[in-house]
């Protein structure tokens, strides 16, 4: 499904909920549960807007490791560029 599909679903089904909302703790539920999930579509778009440019081979990928420095994470560049 498209996103613009998605969201034009998520409104619709976001003013029903809406509209069977007893309480106010309902509602305001509701509505954090659209938030959420209008930013997962977004994410989701731009993470396969991404996957597409990989798979064009416009960008390369790049190995990165983890390493943990006085407690802090931090990720480094390996070496090899190609995965």
């Amino acid at each position: 499904m498209k996103p613009l599909s998605q969201k034009i679903l998520l409104i619709l089904l976001s003013g029903l909920a809406l509209s069977f909302a007893y309480t106010s703790r309902q509602y305001w539920r509701a509505v954090k549960i659209a938030g959420k999930e209008w930013k997962n579509i977004n994410k989701k778009e731009v993470q396969d807007e991404i996957r597409k440019l990989y798979q064009s081979k416009l960008v390369k990928k790049r190995k990165f490791r983890r390493i943990y420095y006085n407690g802090f994470d931090r990720q480094r560049q390996i070496k090899s560029t190609n995965i």
